[in-house]
């Protein structure tokens, strides 16, 4: 380090003035040097941050898709027990037999007529259909219940009923579909 020399008045003068600059250089230097080196370290913390969230990002989508393939293995095993259950497209006039004896069954009036057909892409159809059925609101109800009990897999989409006060007795109109193979 440098010196310094008190003279008789009390006062500090520089034994070497030359050391003195050099450490103040050398002390600037080093200021400029740490805030380069802080800014720097800040944008490494960015990018690095960037790098992080993006291999979250890929770690969800790995495990949603991990998730997603064991849900497809679990599911072929059910896959085949459908194959058995779906009944083929031939029998799907059986289902208008099956609807009319439900009808006979519980005592209610009857219109039927199917709508169009799609299919999915596992290769199972779905055909719509429409009902409409008329009867005291117990007997319809019972009808309803005893179609979504048939050997047929049914899902009704739409079902609204409008009341005949009159004649105490309902209306159901029932949209539905059949899936089938």
């Amino acid at each position: 380090m440098f010196k310094l020399k008190q003279n008789q008045s009390g006062n500090f003068k520089s034994a070497n003035l030359k050391e003195v600059i050099i450490w103040s250089v050398l002390i600037v230097f080093l200021f400029v040097l740490l805030i380069f080196l802080l800014n720097k370290s800040k944008k490494e913390s960015k990018v690095i941050l960037s790098y992080k969230n993006k291999i979250s990002s890929k770690i969800s989508i790995l495990s949603f898709l991990a998730s997603t393939e064991k849900q497809y293995q679990e599911s072929k095993k059910y896959i085949s027990a459908l194959n058995n259950v779906l009944p083929g497209e031939d029998k799907l006039l059986d289902f208008k037999d099956e609807v009319r004896r439900i009808a006979n069954k519980n005592d209610v009036g009857l219109g039927f007529k199917f709508g169009n057909s799609s299919s999915n892409l596992k290769g199972y159809k779905i055909i719509n259909f429409e009902l409409l059925v008329s009867g005291p609101l117990k007997k319809t109800v019972n009808f309803i219940n005893d179609l979504e009990n048939t050997f047929y897999i049914v899902k009704l989409n739409n079902l609204t009923f409008q009341r005949n006060e009159k004649q105490n007795r309902v209306e159901a109109r029932i949209k539905g579909s059949i899936f089938y193979k």
